[in-house]
């Protein structure tokens, strides 16, 4: 009998080693289904149509919950089986005890989709626009005195989606497409989120899909969604399912059958590792300045004391003569550190082509203005310092930024989880500040201040065609290079930047 039962404990144990070598500790194909319930209410759809998005899927289950309040499904999650929300509600409340409910399941890290208009689910929580990374706006409001108007839409639009982030499983092997849909205007695009999809529809926001986290969560926001015009185009379908995949912590594609498996990504890698101090070759970095005075010896000592990291500096006169001729160009990382100065259409066209090589580019400090004359180095950046008065293509007007000397601020990480700010507390540091530079939406900031003499952004990392590209507002001069902290950030940002390199 012993030797019996020892037989099927045997074989349950190949049985499971069998599975586990199919699959993958993290399998790349759920092993059970991928459980979601669809929130909606307080908006007209069309409903047979619409979850036709989450039908002919063998691995997700949905269950549809149409919200007559806007929280009820939250008064108690005692027995919460769902890996993920999709939000299709519009305009509803939700209670303080259901609120809190709701923030226990995304500590728990159950993922959430927010859909089209669901950006205006829950007007009442302040939290909300947090959690989605967007604010609708129901009324005309007030941003820094300025009179704002409300959040706009428009049906029946022909929209041009440009797929910002080519890598990110939710929308890899996407090319750019178009789809009949309504769009949003004037709300608010919270600058922390990983952009995926982008438009320059004059109708709508700039941004109209990404993901991010919050608390232990996986977000994702997709605007389009509107009606069956909307439903049935298969990007949106591909779009659609990948998200709730990739919400509920699953490959966004699952192996196909039989195929061997490896281990699933890690959950919200947006960042490339940085690279290893033992690695057989160093990241090599050339240091661009010209066009503003530093503290030349006690800066080039940072670099000096970086491991794993080799430097060259080239002093430009005019601003990117480093970029005649990169034929030879052996360098992974490119820091700017100059200010003011202009580039030449041919050495601008030639920087590109780095960038879409993956070398990546690091901006510090000054070299926030670094080319005034190029468009293109706002989209690189990711924001913009205004030498003087000047109104944006879009028309928004913008005074010229202030800088003041010699001030002691309080550095906060924004997100530790980023590979820049890797172990690096928040700390003081007397350092010069900016004040009214812009920045733009898709930017992941990590480091922040709150004094009244800065932007609340002051480090943030971008993604510019193929380059890993981040930009620090720290490092004026001596006194500011003496910060242990900040000699962290840089090296750290360099050999993450460097990540990208080919």
């Amino acid at each position: 009998m012993q030797r019996k039962w020892l037989m099927v404990v045997v074989m349950l144990g190949l049985m499971a080693v069998g599975a586990c070598s199919a699959w993958g500790a993290d399998a790349a194909a759920p092993a059970k289904k991928i459980n979601v319930v669809i929130l909606t209410g307080g908006h007209g759809y069309d409903q047979a149509n619409f979850f036709k998005l989450f039908e002919g899927y063998p691995d997700i289950a949905y269950t549809h919950v149409d919200l007559k309040a806007g929280g009820e499904i939250f008064d108690t999650i005692d027995n919460w089986n769902y890996d993920a929300i999709v939000l299709y509600n519009f305009n509803q409340k939700i209670t303080e005890a259901q609120q809190a409910n709701f923030l226990k399941l995304m500590d728990k890290g159950v993922g959430l989709l927010v859909l089209h208009h669901a950006n205006g689910a829950y007007n009442n929580w302040d939290e909300f626009p947090k959690i989605a990374g967007v604010t609708y706006h129901f009324k005309p409001w007030e941003e820094n005195g300025k009179k704002m108007e409300r959040s706009g839409y428009k049906g029946n639009v022909n929209v041009k989606v440009h797929v910002a982030d080519p890598d990110h499983p939710i929308t890899k092997g996407l090319a750019n497409f178009e789809i009949t849909d309504e769009t949003y205007c004037r709300t608010t695009i919270d600058p922390g989120v990983h952009a995926l999809l982008t438009t320059e529809e004059p109708s709508s926001d700039k941004i109209i899909g990404w993901v991010k986290t919050y608390r232990k969560s996986n977000v994702c926001y997709l605007q389009s969604g509107h009606d069956q015009k909307a439903y049935a185009n298969p990007n949106l379908r591909t779009l659609v399912v990948r998200a709730v995949r990739w919400v509920a912590g699953q490959p966004a594609e699952p192996a196909a059958a039989g195929a061997k498996a490896g281990a699933a990504a890690p959950r919200l890698k947006f960042f490339a590792a940085p690279a290893a101090e033992g690695a057989a070759r160093a990241v090599r970095a050339v240091v661009l300045t010209g066009g503003h005075d530093y503290d030349q010896k006690p800066f080039f000592a940072m670099f000096d004391a970086m491991t794993g990291i080799t430097y060259k500096h080239v002093a430009q006169k005019a601003g990117g003569e480093i970029f005649d001729n990169i034929d030879d160009w052996k360098y992974d990382v490119i820091v700017l550190y100059n200010h003011n100065q202009k580039i030449a259409d041919k050495q601008a066209e030639n920087l590109l082509k780095l960038l879409d090589k993956g070398v990546g580019m690091v901006i510090l400090h000054h070299a926030i203005a670094a080319y005034q004359n190029w468009p293109e180095f706002r989209k690189i950046l990711g924001g913009r310092y205004h030498l003087k008065d000047e109104v944006d293509s879009d028309g928004a007007k913008h005074a010229r930024c202030q800088y003041k000397h010699d001030v002691d601020f309080k550095v906060h990480v924004e997100d530790p989880k980023c590979p820049v700010a890797a172990g690096v507390p928040d700390f003081t540091i007397h350092d010069e500040t900016y004040k009214g530079y812009t920045v733009d939406p898709q930017v992941k900031v990590f480091l922040t201040t709150d004094d009244p003499t800065s932007e609340k952004a002051i480090g943030w990392t971008n993604t510019c065609r193929k380059a890993n590209v981040c930009f620090l507002e720290l490092g004026h001069d001596a006194k500011a290079y003496a910060s242990k902290e900040m000699r962290t950030l840089y090296a750290q940002a360099i050999k993450w930047a460097a990540g990208g390199a080919k």
